[in-house]
């Protein structure tokens, strides 16, 4: 169950993972970041952090920030979301550090010298006997803190650092923003492939023009929760949790041309699946791009086309 605990009168945190009750009094291995879309960098990070916790006998407790710092300071710049907040919480505790701590990033906060934010919050208040970050993290007022401003901090506070270098694949430097320019070009399993996990989109079924019910593939409508990078038009092959339930799917991004609708949705049919989904939040995990949108000469093609589409989603889905 979550809490928020004060930790001086500039910050608060919520504990939004508590196995057990969280103290200031105990000593703690902090893991650093902002963590968007939980990555192979960001589990490397993690898992290194919550092994030394294990190993020298303290909790391991993972501090982000929410929202992003640049959402907050200069909006316009601020990078699209891999993951919301809850999506980001679930990937963190599927990595079992002993805590993780939202801190609520303010302007004022954002006013805090890199030297302050360690003595104050990361040693008096969290109790650091270890900080873990990657090799690029920046904290602070201006973003001047920086893993050598860390390393120098240490002959005062004497605490365990320590920084990852780059997560590479195929010569490539993991990123956010590398897994961004993927998405947005349709590059499906390369992202997947960087993040470590299926690329997800989380939203609330509404309604819509029933046109697939009609047809005889009824599609969930749904409105994205928080979510920023949003894959190309077209159709895909996904797996979809929802309440009690996960099944295989197909997922189509677009404006039904064939319909001659002008506003882009997001409807997912979910294979051999009946039940009433309205007002149901539910998880979209991409797996593959199967095709572009296109324009039918009428609805018999139309139903042709996905009959097509859902043998190949099951095909891919359940031979992975």
């Amino acid at each position: 169950m979550a809490k928020t605990i004060f930790i001086g009168e500039r910050v608060k945190v919520k504990v939004a993972k508590v196995t057990r009750e969280f103290s200031l009094m105990q000593a703690t291995a902090l893991v650093l970041g902002n963590f968007d879309g939980v990555h192979r960098g960001h589990q490397k990070l993690i898992k290194e952090a919550t092994a030394w916790a294990r190993e020298h006998g303290v909790n391991s407790a993972v501090l982000t920030f929410a929202p992003h710092p640049l959402q907050v300071l200069q909006p316009a710049k601020a990078p699209e979301l891999l993951s919301n907040n809850t999506l980001k919480r679930q990937y963190i505790e599927k990595l079992e550090p002993d805590f993780l701590l939202e801190v609520p990033f303010t302007e004022r906060l954002a006013q805090m010298s890199p030297e302050e934010f360690v003595s104050r919050i990361l040693m008096d208040k969290l109790r650091a006997a270890a900080i873990f970050v990657g090799y690029n993290y920046t904290f602070g007022a201006g973003g001047k803190g920086t893993p050598e401003l860390l390393q120098q901090l240490q002959q005062t506070y004497n605490y365990y650092l320590q920084v990852i270098p780059p997560v590479t694949i195929n010569g490539e430097v993991v990123s956010s923003s590398l897994i961004r320019k993927y998405l947005q070009q349709g590059e499906i399993e390369l992202a997947n492939r960087y993040l470590g996990h299926p690329y997800t989109l989380q939203g609330q079924v509404i309604a819509g023009d029933q046109r697939g019910r009609q047809i005889g593939f009824p599609t969930a409508n749904l409105r994205l929760i928080d979510q920023k990078v949003m894959v190309p038009t077209g159709v895909y092959a996904v797996w979809v949790r929802g309440e009690g339930f996960y099944k295989a799917g197909v997922m189509n991004v677009g404006c039904c041309p064939t319909f001659g609708k002008q506003t882009l949705s997001v409807e997912v049919h979910l294979i051999d699946y009946q039940g009433d989904l309205y007002g149901m939040t539910l998880q979209v995990e991409i797996v593959k791009r199967l095709r572009d949108e296109k324009t039918f000469s009428g609805v018999d093609q139309l139903v042709a086309q996905i009959r097509e589409d859902v043998a190949a989603a099951t095909e891919i889905l359940y031979s992975g």
